[in-house]
């Protein structure tokens, strides 16, 4: 009971969490656009679609997607909201996966996970979609170094509320 009681409330502060430093990230991102400078953006849903997006239209998850009326995948708000969904299950793995065996304070542990991401990203998933290592075929080093900030304030924010939440 008291285990189940414990767990509920780190899911709770990691959601709280991880929803407040996503939209720090997204609006970092967006921010972006305005100066105008190209991030990597929308990599992950990239390579799921290389993979999924056969099945999933062979299951008519499409259709029953639009059936739903829902955005298709192509738009600005499927994008932003995948985008969400990802950050707070980045969050729920971060709390329940890498924080109880990464030692240290919350900052260290934020930026550990952040550079465990980014590596992830930078020789998995941008090489995979074409893109090249950090995304070297598309973006100015500006935009790269945008684009590790962005996701390092995310997931430094997020180790740093998440261990204020369960104080």
């Amino acid at each position: 009971m008291q285990d189940d009681i414990h767990s509920s409330r780190k899911l709770a502060a990691a959601l709280l969490a991880g929803l407040s430093a996503i939209v720090v990230n997204t609006a970092m991102l967006e921010a972006a656009d305005w100066i105008p400078l190209v991030t990597a953006r929308g990599g992950l849903l990239k390579l799921l679609k290389i993979y999924f997006a056969l099945p999933l239209e062979s299951l008519s998850v499409a259709d029953f997607w639009t059936a739903l009326h829902q955005p298709a995948a192509d738009t600005h708000a499927f994008k932003t909201g995948f985008h969400i969904v990802v950050g707070l299950l980045t969050a729920v793995f971060h709390v329940f996966g890498l924080e109880p065996i990464l030692s240290g304070p919350a900052l260290v542990k934020g930026l550990v996970y952040s550079l465990l991401v980014w590596l992830t990203n930078a020789f998995i998933v941008l090489p995979r979609i074409g893109e090249g290592s950090a995304g070297s075929r598309y973006l100015s080093a500006a935009g790269m170094t945008y684009f590790a900030a962005a996701h390092t304030a995310f997931l430094g924010l997020l180790a740093l509320l998440y261990a204020r939440f369960m104080r």
